[in-house]
This record gives structure tokens, sequence and C-alpha cells, in this order.
């Protein structure tokens, strides 16, 4: 995928979001919405190609009995930017989880970067992404 998307850094555009806002819809509904962070054309883009990778697997959502519409998601190798958005969400995500966990009474809290997330899992012996 070969885009250039006119954010100047993915981490500046997550920490302009509102994430208490988002921390409360997450509370509430189970997903939240990211406001501005790409526009029309962005998104355009990013769903033109998104849809044409090879990298892309669809799976109906019908067919595991989930509801309707279709899961997308990426082999292990993210191209950008969604890579980039992986590490930068987890980072602004993190806190939340830990809260949920904490409220949860779970013991486990999740380390501050997905690179310590997955030596985590590494060390725990996690070789292969998980399978749908």
């Amino acid at each position: 995928m070969n885009m250039t998307l006119p954010v100047t850094s993915s981490a500046d555009a997550f920490d302009k979001l509102d994430w208490s806002a988002i921390a409360a819809q997450l509370d509430s509904e189970g997903y939240a919405v990211l406001p501005r962070l790409a526009g029309a054309d962005q998104a355009r883009l990013l769903a033109r190609d998104a849809g044409t990778s090879s990298a892309l697997r669809r799976v109906a959502l019908d067919s595991l009995d989930l509801g309707r519409g279709d899961l997308l998601y990426f082999g292990a190798a993210l191209p950008q930017p969604w890579a980039q958005w992986r590490t930068d969400l987890y980072r602004q995500l993190t806190p939340i989880a830990n809260r949920w966990n904490e409220m949860l009474g779970m013991p486990y809290r999740f380390p501050a970067t997905l690179e310590a997330f997955r030596e985590r899992n590494r060390r725990a012996g996690k070789r292969r992404r998980s399978r749908i």
C-alpha cells in the first residue's frame, strides 16, 4: 500500500483526541469513535487500499454467528499507517484497559508499550497470533 496521509505524526493526532470522552464512550458503549482522526479523503483512501490489500483477510461475521457485516484484519505485518496506529493506540488504550482490570479485580496490568506487551507474550510462550 502506497499512501501518504497528511497527518504529520499519528502520535500527535492521537494525543489531540479527547481521551476522557473516548474512555467514557468505551465504558458505556464498548466502542468509541475517534473523531477527526482522518479526513473523508484519507478515509476513502484507507478503505480503498485496505480493500485491495493482499495482506487483508475478510471473514463474514454471520459465518461466525457474530452478527452482520465483515471482520477485516491484517496478517502479522501491518502496512502503514496501521502499524504506527497500532503502536500509538496501544499507548493510549493501555491506561483504560488497566483501569478496567483494576475495577474487575483482575491483577494483570498491560505494560506501557506494545513492544513490552509483545515481549511479555514471547516470554510466556506465545509465538503465533490467534486464528479466527
